[in-house]
């Protein structure tokens, strides 16, 4: 389980970005807060916050109630990602680390775990 005190951010956060979009400032602040609260983890820590975040931005886009849906090794295909669900979460992920994913991100890395292992090479 990610730490009690990030894990209770990245709900508010998914909660607040339901009315926020790419060009509001709310996301600026958030984008420079995950990357903060990342830098200050161990290498373990950071990578279970990066997966607790994926896998949250998955279960958005999805429109599940609960993350817990979402696996580490749950293939993205299978668990109905099309084309536009596929753009809107790398496009989730882009805004929230401000990292520049591939569009074919769900494609390529098709598990939360090997998008976790993409982001973590490029933060």
């Amino acid at each position: 389980m990610v730490l009690p005190g990030l894990a209770s951010w990245w709900e508010r956060r998914d909660t607040e970005s339901k009315t926020t979009r790419n060009g509001d400032d709310t996301v600026a602040d958030e984008v420079v807060s995950v990357r903060e609260r990342l830098d200050g983890l161990p290498v373990e820590d950071r990578r279970e916050a990066l997966l607790d975040l994926v896998t949250r931005q998955a279960a958005v886009v999805l429109g599940h109630t609960s993350h817990g849906d979402v696996g580490p090794d749950a293939d993205f295909l299978e668990m109905g990602f099309g084309s536009l669900t596929a753009v809107e979460f790398r496009n989730r992920l882009n805004a929230a680390m401000e990292i520049d994913l591939p569009s074919t991100l769900v494609y390529d890395y098709p598990t939360p775990a090997a998008v976790v292992g993409l982001i973590a090479e490029q933060v």
